[in-house]
């Protein structure tokens, strides 16, 4: 039973509910199958000639004391029942009774029903509705009763039976005693007389959010609310704590659409800790259930393990007493709070040799075919093994293949799904017959950058040597512009631009844009004087939030490098020297912002949270709204929508711009 402790006070008080009820041919004659009843948390009896109970609401069995199949609803002493019968007729719920064996129309199909108690002094209504929306004579039933009766002592609502039969007993004392043979849901009960009107749109609600969407705007809202419980799920859904709780020894089965819920499905099936006489069975499930494991030297199992009840995803049951030296069949059973069964295929393990007390030998661990997102591990082992791999960004790893159970002394695992660009660090994992496991050393390999990936967004070679322009490397056709007079020079590498600090520089199209994160900024710079801000990469129309993009350059007096965005203010503590040359590249992603010097990690501060000006100028030397004018000379500048290895920078360091 469905158990809701210490309810509101019976008048006023309004219940809804959808009911399923089923053929009641198997329910002990004279006894109804309860949908609800509030009463006396404990002892049912009579006091002064008034019951302890307030009332109930059900569906009869059949036969039933006040007429074949109908419903009725108790209130004290006075009970009321309708007049349409749920039962026995082929054509309508009126007319003369059918053999036994007629269609049990009223059966087998959906009721959104009603009950509500009323406080009119000194007669008090109670009301149940049978079939919603209709709220006809036909579909309703009322009993009144007067005010001079027995309140329970201990108030309370169960759903799916009554109080025992005067026995003495706590709740369902008797076998069988008015259980509902039924399925229930969409239950709100409210410490207040609802309308009809809003009784129907309530009824006609399928999940908690409708209802409280409903009672937002036409209150009041529910004292408890569980639209779709479930044997795992029957707390208060209204927010005001009213949670419930299971009596008895039994669960209910959870239905979906008058079917029964699927049993547990078990994958995973595995079996780890082999020894010479035992082994751990390991396995999951998609819900909550026991675990119990048949085992035995053939594929009629012949021996099976104690159920745990503990209702769990994650199962692990051991095996003992086992023969060394033998193959095992075994499969997992598990069990969920329904009664529902799953069952696994047929697996097998063979427990060691007492010769057998050391682990394999792991060597020659290599990784091959190492391409941007995938990779091949090998290695070997001095006897027959299984294969697994561990592997991930750091020594902790944090990702693991499937295991491999094939015993073999070759072994190959294939790693998918990498990040291009990328060191990975992985060990091989080898175990043997008899349960014992080697690992292998830490390795490392770096993923390949994608084709794709390679290219800058824009680069700048400045290999003109002459001219008012220079061209994009990329491909991408963002050329520059030579604005006030900037001079070609000799560069690191070739011919680049010296800017005397005032006002020249180059201006790129406005529609280069760093949108988002990540991206890679790399040049190689000689600055000749710290006296001010010196940018060497602008997309800014004004500094401002909504005015640019971002700025990097070298700060005044300090002469440091910064990256800004007006929303971040990154500066860095690397001073590069004047007069001489030094390969900048600022690396800026979600995690970090990093500077690299001449291919060497210098440091990492927070992540740059970049403007929002997508039209902004674009200019190097120089701000794009013609502030903080580079004094010095830049050569080879690239630009890179992605966070560039270490790797790669360094290869950029070391190859000038064609």
């Amino acid at each position: 039973m469905l158990l809701i402790d210490k309810p509101p006070a019976p008048y006023p008080f309004t219940m809804l509910f959808k009911v399923f009820p089923r053929d009641q041919v198997n329910t002990p004659s004279g006894r109804h199958s309860v949908t609800f009843f509030y009463g006396n948390n404990g002892k049912f009896q009579y006091d002064s000639g008034y019951a302890n109970s307030y009332y109930g609401a059900q569906p009869y069995p059949i036969p039933a004391p006040g007429g074949p199949g109908k419903w009725e609803i108790a209130a004290g002493q006075n009970f009321g029942t309708s007049t349409d019968r749920v039962t026995r007729d082929s054509s309508s719920n009126l007319g003369s009774d059918k053999a036994a064996d007629a269609p049990y129309i009223g059966f087998n199909r959906w009721y959104s029903q009603a009950f509500t108690a009323r406080d009119a002094g000194p007669v008090y209504e109670h009301r149940f509705y049978v079939d919603l929306p209709s709220t006809a004579p036909a579909n309703r039933i009322t009993s009144e009763r007067f005010s001079d009766w027995q309140h329970p002592p201990w108030p309370a609502i169960v759903m799916g039976q009554t109080p025992d039969n005067g026995m003495g007993l706590s709740w369902g004392g008797e076998i069988r005693w008015e259980e509902a043979n039924e399925i229930i849901r969409g239950v709100q009960i409210y410490d207040a007389l609802l309308t009809e009107a809003e009784i129907i749109a309530r009824a006609q609600c399928e999940t908690d959010s409708c209802v409280l969407s409903v009672c937002a705007s036409d209150p009041p809202c529910p004292w408890f609310l569980n639209m779709n419980p479930t044997p795992t799920d029957i707390a208060d859904k209204s927010g005001r704590g009213h949670h419930a709780t299971w009596v008895g020894p039994g669960r209910p089965r959870l239905w979906t659409n008058g079917t029964a819920a699927a049993a547990p499905a078990i994958s995973g099936v595995s079996a780890t800790n082999v020894s010479t006489s035992g082994a751990t069975i390991d396995w999951t499930t998609d819900q909550s259930s026991d675990s119990q494991v048949e085992y035995g030297t053939t594929i009629s199992y012949g021996q099976v393990t104690s159920v745990d009840p503990a209702l769990v995803t994650s199962h692990s049951m051991t095996l003992g007493s086992l023969a060394e030296g033998t193959t095992y069949h075994y499969r997992a059973r598990s069990k969920d709070v329904s009664g529902n069964a799953g069952l696994s295929g047929d697996y097998t393990f063979t427990t060691s040799s007492s010769a057998d007390t050391t682990p394999p030998v792991v060597s020659a661990v290599t990784a091959t075919n190492v391409a941007a997102a995938n990779a091949t591990i090998q290695w070997a082992t001095n006897e027959p093994a299984d294969s697994q791999v561990e592997y991930g960004t750091t020594v902790s790893y944090g990702q693991i293949t499937a295991l491999d159970t094939a015993r073999v002394a070759s072994h190959s695992m294939h790693l998918t799904a990498l990040v291009s660009g990328t060191t990975y660090h992985f060990r091989a994992r080898s175990r043997d017959a008899a349960g014992h496991l080697a690992i292998g050393e830490d390795s490392t390999f770096t993923t390949s950058v994608a084709a794709s990936q390679t290219a800058p967004r824009a680069s700048y070679a400045f290999t003109e040597a002459a001219g008012t322009s220079t061209a994009d490397g990329s491909g991408n056709e963002f050329d520059g512009a030579l604005v006030n007079g900037p001079m070609w020079t000799s560069g690191h590498g070739g011919s680049a631009i010296l800017f005397d600090g005032v006002n020249d520089k180059v201006t790129l199209p406005s529609t280069l844009d760093v949108p988002t994160l990540p991206f890679t900024l790399e040049a190689w710079i000689r600055p000749t004087s710290r006296a001010g801000w010196r940018a060497i990469f602008s997309k800014r129309a004004a500094f401002s939030a909504a005015g640019m993009r971002l700025d990097l350059g070298l700060r005044p007096t300090v002469g440091s490098v910064y990256a800004i965005t007006y929303r971040s203010m990154l500066y860095f503590s690397y001073v590069p020297a004047l007069n001489a040359w030094t390969h900048v590249a600022i690396v800026a992603d979600a995690s970090g912002t990093k500077l690299y010097i001449n291919g060497t990690l210098q440091q990492t501060l927070g992540a740059l949270l970049l403007g929002t000006d997508s039209t902004a100028p674009v200019a190097i030397g120089s701000t794009g709204d013609n502030h903080d004018p580079f004094e010095g000379t830049i050569d080879d500048l690239r630009l890179y929508d992605r966070a560039l290895t270490q790797g790669e920078i360094q290869s950029d360091m070391n190859t000038s711009l064609p």
